[in-house]
C-alpha cells in the first residue's frame, strides 16, 4: 500500500495481519446494557488525554481494561470498538446500544474509538477505522452520510458541543475528507474485517455490495 492508492502512508507490515478480537464486556458490567438496536449510523470518536499528553502506557490494554472495570464499578459509558495501529478490539455487539455519545443516537449507532498515544502510529489507526467503519456500512447497509463524528452527534442532538475526534475535526493528515477517502478506496478494495461479516456475504459480487452501501 502506497501513498498513491491511500490516503495515509499506511506500513503494510502492521496492519496486513490486523484482526478483530473479541473482549465482550460481562454481564455484570454496567455498560453491557443489553439494549438492542438495528444501527444505522457509525460514530467516529478518539480516546487520548489530548494532544502530545498520552503516554505510550495508555495504550489499548490499558483502555480495554479501563472500560471493564469502570463496568464492573457501575459506569454505564462504553463503545463498541477500540482501533489502533495493529489491534482492533469489540467489546459490545453491535446490535446492542452503547452509551458513547451522550445523545439519542447511542440507540441506533456503532460507535468506534481510536487510540491515540505515544508510541502509536496515527496513519494506521486511521486505515484501521477508515477499514472497521467499510465493513460496518456493509454489514449494516449504512450509507457513508451516516459515517459522522461524536461532534456532530452533539450538534444534530442540540447539545453541548464535543470536538471528538479532534484530530481529524482540526485536519490533521487531511480531516474528515481524507478519512472518507480511505473509506471509499477499502470498499473498491475489498479491505474488509471479512471475520464480522456474515458468511454469505463472503460470496456476494463486492461490486453489489459497495452498489448497496451507497
Amino acid at each position: 500500500m502506497t501513498k498513491k492508492n491511500h490516503a495515509y502512508w499506511v506500513n503494510k507490515d502492521n496492519i496486513k495481519d490486523t484482526v478483530v478480537e473479541k473482549r465482550l464486556l460481562p454481564l455484570e458490567c454496567a455498560n453491557n446494557l443489553g439494549i438492542e438496536q438495528v444501527p444505522d449510523y457509525i460514530i467516529i470518536h478518539e480516546v487520548s488525554l489530548g494532544n502530545g499528553r498520552s503516554p505510550a502506557t495508555y495504550n489499548l490494554e490499558y483502555y480495554a481494561n479501563k472500560i471493564l472495570l469502570d463496568g464492573l464499578n457501575g459506569s454505564k459509558i462504553g463503545y463498541h470498538y477500540l482501533v489502533g495501529d495493529k489491534n482492533v478490539i469489540q467489546f459490545i455487539p453491535d446490535n446492542q446500544c452503547a452509551y458513547h455519545t451522550g445523545t439519542d443516537f447511542n440507540y441506533h449507532s456503532i460507535g468506534i474509538e481510536r487510540l491515540i498515544c505515544e508510541g502509536v502510529r496515527y496513519p494506521d489507526a486511521l486505515h484501521n477505522q477508515a477499514k472497521l467503519a467499510a465493513t460496518l456500512m456493509i454489514k449494516w447497509n449504512i450509507p457513508i452520510s451516516n459515517v459522522i463524528s461524536h461532534k456532530e452527534t452533539k450538534r444534530l442532538s442540540n447539545k453541548e458541543i464535543k470536538t471528538c475526534p479532534n484530530r481529524l475535526i482540526n485536519g490533521q493528515y487531511g480531516g474528515f475528507r481524507l478519512f472518507y477517502r480511505e473509506i471509499r478506496k477499502c470498499l473498491k478494495d475489498g479491505d474488509l474485517f471479512y471475520e464480522l461479516l456474515p458468511v454469505n456475504n463472503l460470496t456476494e459480487d463486492h461490486e453489489k455490495l459497495i452498489n448497496r452501501t451507497f
